[in-house]
């Protein structure tokens, strides 16, 4: 997931939000990269633990003619969430705690435009739906 369109001032009142994981073996990794920036195929693979604070790595984002810190992506709503993962039965979208939000703005998929989220640090909040087979 990654920004079309930047805010010209960045949002900073959010402190929650929604984020796409894929499930292997009952654990949690990123979608597309590991919180220290490697991509999630590269091995070893980094799983995430829920209520742990986890921060990105500095680094700039460059892609379709814009440019930001790079962080951890995530929706505002749940439905935009829901909607990015579509029918894939491997990824789940867990409600996440942000702080340290370096950009905001949105991304366009299925016709319509999702708010979006970048931040620094971020923590998986635990859900009792969690110990549920995924």
């Amino acid at each position: 997931m990654c920004l079309d369109v930047i805010d010209e001032k960045t949002r900073t009142n959010i402190t929650h939000g929604h984020k796409v994981f894929w499930i292997f073996n009952n654990m949690i990794f990123g979608e597309y990269y590991n919180f220290d920036g490697t991509n999630n195929y590269e091995i070893p693979l980094i799983s995430y633990q829920t209520g742990k604070w986890y921060k990105a790595s500095d680094y700039t984002i460059k892609t379709n003619n814009v440019s930001y810190p790079a962080g951890f992506h995530t929706f505002i709503n749940k439905e935009d969430a829901e909607a990015w993962k579509d029918s894939h039965t491997i990824y789940k979208v867990f409600k996440v705690e942000i702080s340290e939000i370096v950009a905001s703005g949105y991304q366009y998929f299925r016709g319509k435009k999702r708010a979006v989220i970048v931040s620094k640090r971020m923590r998986i909040i635990k859900e009792d739906l969690w110990h549920q087979k995924l």
